[in-house]
């Protein structure tokens, strides 16, 4: 049986960006409403033309895929439906942990809680999710670790800060 878990990560553009998007696609549906009534076919090409930019910039994102088979993962950007990317196998990765990371700048900093397939050596990592609470960036370690019999682990404080490398220790 396949089994696959999806998290989307974030937005391929900024808010602003997303926002003109839809203004866009706004216009193009005010410019093919009035194509329509006044008969101009060179109006619905317009409307078409802005519908696909806006649409490009509203709805892209970028996220990743999780499956069983052959252990592995999907980083994909995903525009208009259409999603772009392939699976990549990661059966020497036996670790899973969470990370925590400030975003942004100035004021408008916030922190999220990345979760990474860990390798055998603990240099390598990949990328298996994004959340914006550290419950669900746990639970989520916890789906990833069942799916992948991966051994859940956490980051060492003590002893790692004279290299500057920090290595995971397994949870208690």
């Amino acid at each position: 049986m396949k089994t696959s878990l999806k998290c989307k990560t974030g937005g391929l553009f900024s808010r602003p960006l997303k926002i003109t998007g839809y203004m866009v696609m706004t216009l193009g549906v005010v410019i093919a409403t009035s194509s329509f009534y006044t008969g101009e076919l060179g109006g619905y090409f317009i409307a078409f033309v802005c519908f696909v930019i806006g649409g490009f910039f509203a709805t892209a994102h970028t996220g990743i895929e999780l499956s069983t088979s052959g252990n592995s993962v999907k980083h994909y950007t995903r525009v208009l439906g259409y999603k772009k990317g392939s699976f990549r196998s990661y059966d020497d990765y036996p670790f899973v942990y969470v990370s925590e990371k400030s975003k942004g700048s100035g004021l408008d900093q916030y922190k999220v809680y990345e979760t990474y397939l860990l390798s055998k050596s603990q240099k390598g990592r990949v990328l298996v999710g994004v959340h914006s609470e550290a419950n669900s960036a746990e639970e989520w370690k916890a789906k990833v670790a069942a799916l992948f019999n991966v051994e859940p682990v956490k980051k060492r404080l003590p002893g790692s800060q004279k290299n500057g490398h920090q290595h995971p220790t397994k949870i208690m």
